[in-house]
């Protein structure tokens, strides 16, 4: 079973196909205005790279597999030429091998590319600071980024754990959560300390942080607004699907944070214009 970030065909509402394929089809003609031929080689090889990502699954806990999304690095290496990668992709994905569906291919092309608006400008503010350099900052944010992905992970286990039949009902207040139990909580403080330390750990490099940062929040947000159109644009009985699939992709989301914090450390010594141009 396939849990990736491909809504099928006959999951959604109409209304909800044709409200995706009318935004695809406008990023799309913003993406591609104007390419340059010097941008193609580039453009072709994110394109494969994307496609390529795809097909290299990760099992999930024995229920299934996900795939790695890759859409932070397009917006990172290509800018807005990274909807024409993320267009194409997609779309070879249908044809080729049935990944999503042809009537939701909009729907799947603007949850891909809706969390990296902004991706460009938020990276080359990034890698010019001076604040990111200093170990207290750089604790601090991964501090918040980990405690974040934690706290996402136990509300979600509680949804699964309440939705399958081993309780009879999701909690109806704050007090029955599991985010206020004192050993959640502690547990989640001590399994962020850990993350951040290991973070300076990892690379030195003070843009290794940002890629990091940029890679799990696009992946984050990805798999948010994938659960969110499944949860409130699916046909009946699509919301348990919705939260199986958010699970799922939590160590996508790990995976695909600290492979960008590699790759933008590499790009930042190798390849330093492709992180500062416009």
């Amino acid at each position: 079973m396939t849990l990736a970030v491909h809504i099928s065909d006959g999951v959604l509402l109409p209304a909800w196909q044709l409200l995706g394929a009318l935004v695809a089809v406008g990023f799309l003609a913003y993406g591609a205005r104007r390419i340059g031929e010097d941008e193609v080689p580039r453009l072709g090889v994110m394109t494969a790279a994307f496609f390529v990502a795809s097909q290299i699954h990760l099992p999930v806990a024995g229920i299934g597999s996900a795939h790695l999304l890759l859409n932070g690095l397009m917006a990172v290496v290509l800018g807005r030429r990274g909807m024409v990668a993320i267009g194409i992709g997609l779309t070879l994905q249908v044809l080729l091998f049935g990944h999503g569906g042809w009537n939701t291919l909009g729907v799947n092309f603007a949850v891909y590319t809706l969390p990296t608006l902004g991706v460009r400008p938020l990276l080359r503010a990034a890698v010019g600071s001076t604040t990111l350099r200093r170990p207290g900052v750089r604790f601090g944010v991964s501090f918040a980024a980990a405690g974040l992905l934690l706290a996402t992970l136990a509300v979600a286990c509680q949804w699964a754990w309440c939705r399958f039949g081993l309780r009879e009902s999701l909690p109806a207040s704050l007090e029955e959560s599991w985010l206020v139990r004192p050993e959640v909580i502690a547990g989640i403080l001590a399994a962020s300390a850990a993350a951040a330390w290991l973070e300076r750990r990892l690379e030195r490099d003070p843009v290794y942080p940002v890629g990091l940062w940029l890679g799990g929040g696009v992946a984050y947000l990805t798999v948010a607004l994938n659960v969110l159109v499944l949860a409130f644009g699916g046909r009946e009985g699509i919301r348990d699907v919705a939260g199986v699939v958010f699970l799922a992709n939590l160590p996508v989301i790990v995976v695909e944070a600290v492979a960008m914090g590699f790759v933008l450390a590499y790009l930042h010594r190798a390849k330093p214009e492709w992180l500062t141009a416009r």
